[in-house]
């Protein structure tokens, strides 16, 4: 088996002796049953938790918290770092840890993998890009769609503030008056003017059995 670097170099990877490669602890043990608790719960629940790569429908879209324990158990080792909120410093582990703790312990804390790469060839709705970057590292992403491309790239890209405000009022000054009239009704207790929060189309039909 020959793998081909950049520099166009070959190296025989057959000749890496596997004791030398310690496995990862993807490759030991992976939460199956809490992952796929928690993964439920975020298919169903989109209108609660919404990631900034949800802003954009997508065919196939993976869920984050698989995504996110995939990376977890795939990179985590004793150079990650944690940050407590307590001292508001990131600290190194420096030490083992159980497999079934990373998942207890360290699911649900801001976790540095420290700058490792990740490559996704076809990263679709971004899923995977925002997540890892999340979680301290470096991603690079390919993708032959060009609208999930664009939008996943400005999903991640850094904007100043304070030109986003002065943008957003422009454009509300430009056209709120003509979209919010479109959001308006006449409370049926006052009977004043209101602003609408949500609109339900029903459909309304006789009873079959009393026909009223």
């Amino acid at each position: 088996m020959y793998y081909s670097s950049f520099d166009n170099k070959k190296v025989n990877l057959s000749k890496i002796k596997s004791d030398k490669m310690e496995k990862k602890p993807i490759e030991k043990y992976f939460p199956v049953h809490e992952v796929n608790e928690i993964a439920e719960k975020e298919a169903l629940s989109k209108m609660y938790y919404s990631p900034v790569y949800t802003m954009h429908k997508w065919w196939a879209r993976r869920l984050g918290s698989v995504f996110r324990t995939i990376i977890l158990y795939s990179l985590f080792d004793d150079h990650t770092k944690i940050y407590d909120p307590f001292y508001k410093s990131w600290k190194l582990i420096n030490k083992k840890i159980e497999l079934k703790k990373i998942w207890d312990n360290f699911y649900l804390s801001d976790v540095n993998l420290g700058n490792k790469i990740i490559l996704d060839p076809f990263f679709g709705g971004g899923t995977t890009i925002v997540e890892a970057l999340r979680m301290g590292c470096k991603v690079i992403g390919k993708e032959l769609n060009p609208v999930a491309w664009f939008i996943t790239k400005k999903e991640i890209e850094p904007i100043p503030l304070k030109k986003y405000d002065e943008m957003f009022e422009k454009l509300k000054n430009e056209i709120s008056n003509e979209i919010l009239k479109y959001y308006k009704t006449i409370c049926p207790f006052c009977k004043n003017e209101a602003e609408v929060i949500n609109f339900f189309w029903v459909k309304e039909i006789n009873c079959l059995t009393c026909e009223e």
